[in-house]
């Protein structure tokens, strides 16, 4: 019940028993009533047996209606129910070529696991069902050191996974194995885990079709200073693993790499460039002459790469590389103009501009600097995600690093479509307040107190371009078929691990988000549905709306507090300036004691505009300080007011209906005395 689904198994057990427990109370009710024997026999030894007989039926009724499995799905999204893709995808499997499952899962798990295994088995059985003679299903309890534990691990290479068990009080960790294998023919698709965050139903029917189509598309990843592919690194000198990205794409496509001073294969449904701002000239022509071809092609450009700074656009190639340990080594080649690319397909890109944005949802969040930016039904822009984009369509939340924004160049020869935008609170920071030189002259990250001013504008943080092909003709077979992300932080790492391990209760769609717009760029569409297919992030609207009003006031006071402090700082220098030319312009002084006044009274009105300043600064800081303890102060407010009405209000129905009731027998008994009054008389 609590996930949402209501079996007949459940629901029958739960209206027999109590049916049975009625039947037990309206029998104890009326034993005063009971005559003292029937047929010979004592009434207790009638109703025990009738009781004993009715006990026997209920289990009995029970245990043949828990065989047939029938269970309804009441939640909004369907979630444990097989969408209408995978029923479409389990039906076009070849009659001939049957897929197997064999799936090993530990009888025992841990609580926090409990629901994962139990959807699991449920997708499981329902995949069995529906597949019928295509799909064939083996379940197996799977314990440690037992002959199942061992095929797993020999063929498969399933292996135990250690997840914390708070009620053991051994050891504090279990092992389980949660391990799939499905084989058709010769092809076999293994998941060695299945992690809690995971989609059971797509990751499921995603290894289905991939063993059941030995064809895959072929997507070529091109080599930039990214390093999709991993390799070694010889700034620091050491090894790199491939990107999370590069393995969940090998899940579905047969990903090739792509060199940017060669030819790009010709075989290719699809391309994907990581960085295009760490390539030379050359290799940026050859890349833009690629899309104009028509080759779909996924850009993700940042002006200011976490991952690592050096990469940036406003850096240097080679600014990650120690100057004394060059040695020999040739220069590294100068990078090409990523503006100008863009350009030539009607996007305008600011490589030193970062959006930051208000929105935060998350109170265990709070901490990220605004440059961390939330997309999602917070943020007061309705068009956040292209609802008519079938990409953004499903996405609920998504979180981006220190992201740029796309405009469009107002060119006629192409489409400018955005897919994801920026909140109503939002505004840019240059880059160069975002990080420090070092004494080699490199870049690093410092979060410093910086003035944000909020924009009336929304930003587009990613795109989609549609256009003429190379000789300029909108109705041939090759048009621009184009979409740029402006951050490539969204995919790293720990999105992935967070998406695989649910971390935090977090539920963030950049790995949908990336792989539904890979998808559409390769003209495969068929888990686009199932990887939307979750629970909705819902919000409390009404707190929202109302807690809205004092964000956009704290926002408010805090400008304006900036503003002051700038023109009384403003003002004070205006004074030191006009002193100074009087002293300048005196002509009853030589040149030398000019200066020598002019240095004097310098020092003191720096002195003076020091104190002032700080004057000021403090006092700007009370203002903002106070500004955000009214927030604070109005929204708990709020919150408390809403917590005491969940509080209050559930009993008063309850209330009311024992009032009534009450006044209701009341009067009952005073009509029924009245009755026997005059009886009586």
């Amino acid at each position: 019940f609590s996930r949402g689904v209501v079996s007949f198994s459940g629901l029958f057990y739960f209206l027999s028993v109590s049916a049975l427990m009625i039947y037990f109370n309206v029998l104890l009710i009326s034993r005063r009533h009971w005559p003292v024997e029937a047929d010979g026999y004592r009434m207790e030894i009638h109703h025990g047996t009738r009781a004993l007989a009715l006990i026997i039926a209920v289990i009995s009724i029970n245990v043949i209606f828990s065989w047939p499995g029938i269970r309804l799905d009441f939640t909004a999204e369907r979630l444990h129910s097989l969408s209408d893709e995978t029923v479409r995808i389990l039906d076009e499997l070849p009659d001939g070529r049957p897929v197997f499952i064999q799936a090993f899962v530990s009888p025992d798990v841990p609580e926090a696991y409990v629901h994962t295994r139990s959807n699991l088995i449920d997708i499981l059985k329902e995949l069995d069902a529906a597949g019928r003679d295509r799909v064939q299903v083996r379940i197996q309890d799977t314990e440690m050191y037992t002959p199942e534990a061992r095929e797993a691990r020999e063929r498969f290479s399933i292996m135990p996974r250690e997840l914390p068990n708070l009620r053991s009080a051994r050891s504090g960790f279990t092992n389980v194995i949660a391990g799939i294998a499905i084989t058709s023919g010769a092809e076999e698709q293994v998941i060695p885990f299945l992690d809690p965050g995971l989609p059971v139903e797509y990751e499921l029917t995603r290894s289905i079709r991939v063993v059941a189509r030995t064809q895959r598309k072929k997507l070529g990843i091109l080599t930039t200073e990214a390093r999709l592919f991993g390799g070694f690194d010889f700034a620091t000198m050491q090894s790199r693993p491939s990107w999370a990205v590069t393995e969940e794409l090998r899940k579905q496509y047969e990903v090739v790499e792509v060199a940017p001073a060669e030819a790009y294969p010709e075989d290719l449904d699809g391309l994907l460039a990581a960085l295009p701002n760490t390539l030379s000239q050359e290799e940026m022509d050859r890349l833009s002459d690629y899309i104009k071809t028509g080759h779909p092609t996924l850009m993700l450009v940042d002006p200011l790469p976490a991952i690592d700074i050096t990469l940036s656009p406003s850096e240097k190639n080679g600014s990650n590389v120690n100057p004394f340990m060059r040695n020999s080594a040739p220069p590294p080649k100068e990078k090409g103009d990523i503006q100008g690319l863009l350009r030539d397909f009607g996007i305008n890109w600011s490589m030193s501009q970062i959006v930051w944005d208000q929105y935060n949802p998350h109170p265990a969040l709070s901490h990220l600097p605004s440059e961390v930016v939330f997309v999602g039904a917070g943020n007061e822009n309705p068009d956040r995600f292209n609802q008519e984009a079938i990409n953004t369509a499903p996405l609920q939340e998504l979180i981006l690093l220190f992201s740029g924004y796309l405009q469009p160049s107002g060119s006629a020869d192409y489409t400018f479509t955005p897919l994801v935008q920026s909140g109503r609170i939002s505004g840019l920071v240059p880059y160069s307040q975002m990080v420090q030189r070092n004494f080699f002259g490199g870049a690093q990250l410092v979060m410093r107190k910086t003035l944000r001013r909020p924009s009336q504008s929304m930003y587009t943080l990613a795109a989609y371009i549609e256009g003429k092909n190379a000789e300029g003709d909108s109705t041939a077979s090759s048009p621009v078929n184009l979409m740029v992300v402006a951050d490539v932080d969204f995919i790293s790492q720990q999105f992935f691990d967070i998406r695989r391990l649910g971390v935090g209760g977090f539920n963030f769609d950049n790995v949908t988000f990336f792989l539904n717009s890979m998808d559409v760029l390769m003209d495969d569409e068929s888990f686009i549905n199932l990887r939307g297919k979750r629970v909705k992030y819902r919000t409390l609207e009404t707190v929202e709306a109302q807690t809205l009003a004092y964000t956009q006031q704290r926002v408010q006071d805090e400008d304006q507090a900036e503003r002051e402090a700038q023109q009384a700082l403003e003002a004070a220098q205006s004074r030191l300036t006009v002193r100074v030319n009087e002293v300048r312009q005196r002509t009853d002084l030589d040149e030398q004691t000019k200066q020598i006044m002019v240095r004097n009274l310098e020092e003191v009105e720096n002195r003076r505009f020091e104190t002032l300043k700080t004057n000021i600064e403090t006092e700007k800081e009370a203002k903002i300080q106070a500004s955000k303890e009214n927030m604070e102060q109005q929204i708990r407010l709020i919150q408390n007011t809403i917590k005491n009405l969940a509080a209050l209000m559930p009993p008063i129905p309850v209330f009311v209906l024992g009032v009534f009731i009450f006044i209701r027998r009341r009067q009952r008994e005073k009509d029924a005395a009245v009755a026997a009054r005059r009886l009586r008389n």
